[in-house]
């Protein structure tokens, strides 16, 4: 079905409104409109989905009610007259977007999860452009065919139903193709070269372009007399070059814009006497000079003009003069009918918000001030953890602020914490503040938790959750200071029939039954738990209702309900009264982070720990911290039907990673001044992206290689992931490991060795812990076994305790 801009279709939902945990759309479209509006729908709670075209690329935006929306784009270069697929995917809070087989996935904004439409479905345009949701102000003008939303055919259904709750606004006719001949000049040594009159006194050049390079020749003309005319980029900008023989060359760039955006931009170049105007869609600029030409016969576009570099890219609507060009002559790489330009940049490559460059050979990713680095903006520049900042910078002062990266190289942004390392530089703590720490009167709210705080952190509620997760304890205070305000209303004589004045909400909107200083499910504040209230038969002292301030208080340490989501407070009567209460909830303050704690010791080179597959796609890392004696063994292999993964030591001193990718096996290592089998602990990151591999040891010794030019395919791994030695249990690896994290995830190594596996034991375990070695030998560790050195005593054997001096494995 066609659209003409301003068509469109439109579904009555007041009678079958969307209450939906799971949404299937598919269509097929094609458009030379670089904008346009397809599908938009929204209830009135806020929830929509727009569906548009954006700068020739498809843009989702959905909102499940959360009144934030989540934008997900797909697609380059849509505006080509071809017939491209789209399929979009929900189930809860999870979004597929597909277009053309590029598949992008989205976690939905906000705590919602159905999406609620009960007012109108739109296709293909809307009325009124002033709604939520929507970027572009104009309608869909191009084809739709078969637009089924959750197994609906909305095109059949207008075409053949007598579907009452459907409509058609505007002219709907068939899909009639625009004809449209491009050409792509696939590299800088292609052109076109073509006749046309000679001897006319003015020239009006019109083409259309599209390019992701800097610099490329448009048009050369060369005039009848001595003289010549050049069209052409130059660092993105469009210019102008004229020479003449009686003047000096004329340089003209009458606009600041980039052009290589990959976008359609229309040129039309006019040069008549004394006069030159470049029209860049449908923005003029005119200047006036003394000038005269004469045309000759012979057009260059693209290229063909020797120390000038060559256009690559795509033209359409080449004319001179009002004529379109017709007899041509081609060099070079020339493709007709079709435009086979590649963008590198969608989807996006470059991780965590990184901005992509291109050109016509590769792309590039600036990660700017986004707090990650590498390649495509995949590496956190930022510490783990606070308990990782004590364990890279031993010297630590006690206190610091600064941006933490909970999952590393994971989805999850970084965000602000103050770091406190005890005297003994053995412990951290991390603060996380609130907007709400200072003491807040409550007064004039009487009925039961009428007075709603909501509590806003420095972070959102996903990374607290990891954060706390990861700590080994947390803790927040809370404190509620009241006069003739009650909080409990106890004691409770039911707990079916818990009916408080007062409560806290956890971080899974769960209403909590018990206050600071006390335990889930005991419907009392601390001193009722110890029997200390003012009043024996009350479980909290505001439950007093004494004509005086009093206060109940105490530490909340359950983890797993922390942090606090919200505040209720209720019965503080009226301005009028003498009721009121003062609440002041803390920050939340949590100790250490267990992916340091959870250390496994490889006592045999054959044991191993398997996990599942891991994806490592396109881009994937893997960072891990190891303690060890031994100079040679595997420590990471995973492996598929061609493609394969290994970390090592070797030599006692380098780090090598190798892996095939399709591109034949490549290694890259870094190789350290100091032993990396010294029995201290070294940290490893690996990882592979599009551009490059890169191997990063403690932090700061990095090497990497490039992948060959070309496309870049994902990795594709079959066999486990496999920790302590090759995948058939060779080569392996004795010492210590933890901290073991594939793209930012933890994984536990801990409770897999707990388990009593073969070889592997929780902690790290040496053989020397047990002092075997007597008389003051020196042990040396080696995980599995260990020797005792007997030179610098009076002794000798195994264990020197024999006289005279050896040195013995045992």
């Amino acid at each position: 079905m066609g659209f003409d801009g301003q068509s469109y279709i439109r579904k009555d939902l007041q009678f079958q409104p969307v209450m939906s945990h799971r949404d299937w759309i598919r269509l097929r479209f094609k458009t030379t409109h670089e904008d346009g509006i397809m599908f938009y729908s929204r209830g009135t709670q806020g929830d929509f989905i727009a569906l548009q075209l954006v700068n020739n690329k498809l843009l989702l935006n959905v909102d499940l009610g959360a009144k934030q929306a989540t934008s997900v784009s797909v697609g380059s270069l849509l505006d080509d007259n071809l017939w491209h697929d789209v399929i979009i995917y929900r189930h809860n809070k999870d979004v597929v977007f597909t277009v053309d087989r590029v598949i992008v996935k989205r976690r939905i904004k906000g705590d919602f999860s159905q999406l609620d439409l009960n007012q109108e479905v739109f296709i293909g345009g809307v009325p009124n452009f002033n709604v939520d949701g929507l970027i572009v102000t104009r309608n869909f003008s191009g084809c739709i065919e078969n637009f089924i939303v959750n197994y609906t055919n909305i095109i059949a259904n207008v075409k053949y139903a007598n579907d009452v709750t459907i409509s058609k606004v505007g002219i709907l006719g068939a899909c009639m193709d625009e004809h449209v001949v491009p050409v792509t000049f696939r590299t800088s040594q292609s052109f076109i070269e073509f006749k046309s009159q000679d001897g006319m006194g003015s020239l009006n050049i019109s083409l259309d372009f599209r390019t992701f390079n800097e610099e490329g020749l448009l048009v050369y003309h060369r005039f009848s007399v001595a003289g010549s005319l050049k069209l052409y980029l130059n660092f993105g900008k469009l210019k102008i070059d004229l020479s003449l023989s009686n003047l000096p060359r004329i340089t003209l760039s009458g606009f600041d814009q980039l052009f290589n955006d990959g976008a359609w931009h229309k040129v039309i170049l006019i040069v008549s006497e004394n006069f030159i105007e470049l029209n860049v869609d449908r923005k003029p600029s005119r200047t006036k000079r003394l000038i005269k030409i004469v045309t000759g016969t012979q057009f260059l576009v693209g290229g063909g003009v020797l120390g000038t570099a060559g256009f690559v890219g795509c033209m359409r609507y080449i004319s001179i003069d009002g004529n379109i060009v017709q007899q041509r002559r081609y060099e070079g790489d020339v493709v007709l009918d079709s435009c086979q330009m590649a963008d590198r940049c969608n989807p996006n490559p470059c991780e965590h918000r990184g901005l992509c460059r291109q050109n016509a050979e590769e792309f590039f990713c600036d990660c700017g001030e986004s707090g990650y680095g590498g390649a495509v903006c995949h590496t956190s520049m930022r510490p783990l953890s606070c308990e990782a900042f004590r364990q890279n910078n031993p010297d630590v002062r006690r206190q610091h602020q600064f941006l933490i990266d909970i999952d590393g190289s994971g989805p999850l942004d970084s965000f602000l914490v103050d770091c406190d390392v005890s005297a003994d530089k053995l412990r951290t703590t991390t603060t996380l503040r609130h907007r709400n720490q200072k003491t807040t009167t409550v007064n004039g709210f009487d009925k039961p938790g009428s007075f709603i705080q909501d509590i806003v952190y420095d972070a959102n509620f996903d990374q607290i959750t990891e954060l706390v997760n990861r700590s080994k304890s947390c803790k927040q205070n809370i404190l509620y200071e009241c006069y003739q305000s009650r909080l409990f209303n106890s004691p409770v004589r039911d707990v079916k029939r818990f009916e408080p004045m007062s409560w806290w909400v956890s971080r899974d909107n769960q209403q909590m039954d018990y206050w600071g200083g006390s335990l889930p499910g005991t419907f009392k504040c601390q001193c009722g738990l110890f029997g200390t209230c003012v009043d024996p038969t009350k479980w909290c002292n505001c439950d007093s209702y004494r004509d005086n301030w009093l206060a109940d208080g105490g530490e909340i340490d359950q983890k797993e309900y922390l942090p606090v989501r919200q505040i209720r407070f209720g019965d503080t009567g009226t301005p009028l009264d003498k009721k009121q209460g003062r609440y002041t909830l803390g920050a939340l303050i949590c100790e250490g982070d267990y992916i340091y704690d959870h250390v496994v010791t490889f006592r045999l080179p054959d044991a191993t720990l398997n996990y599942p597959t891991f994806d490592m796609g396109h881009s994937g890392d893997i960072y891990f911290e190891f303690k060890t004696t031994t100079e040679n063994a595997v420590l990471i292999h995973s492996r598929g039907p061609i493609d394969y993964i290994q970390v090592a030591l070797v030599a006692g001193d380098q780090i090598q990673f190798t892996y095939y990718a399709g591109n034949g096996a490549l290694s890259v290592s870094v190789e350290t001044s100091i032993k990396l089998n010294d029995d201290n602990w070294h940290s490893v990151l690996v990882e592979r992206n599009r551009k490059e591999a890169e191997v990063v040891v403690d932090g700061s010794l990095r090497n990497k290689i490039r992948e060959p030019m070309g496309a870049s395919r994902a990795m594709h791994l079959t066999s486990d992931f496999v920790v302590g030695a090759t995948v058939d249990e060779r080569n392996g690896y004795v010492g210590c490991m933890r901290a073991l994290m594939l793209n930012g995830r933890p994984v536990d190594m801990y409770s897999f060795a707990r388990q009593g596996l073969y070889g592997v034991l929780p902690g790290c375990v040496g053989k020397c812990q047990s002092n075997p070695c007597l008389n003051n030998g020196t042990c040396w560790e080696r995980y599995s076994h260990y020797k005792c050195d007997c030179r610098y005593t009076s002794f000798k054997g195994p264990i020197c305790a024999d006289g005279g001096f050896s040195s013995v494995v045992t």
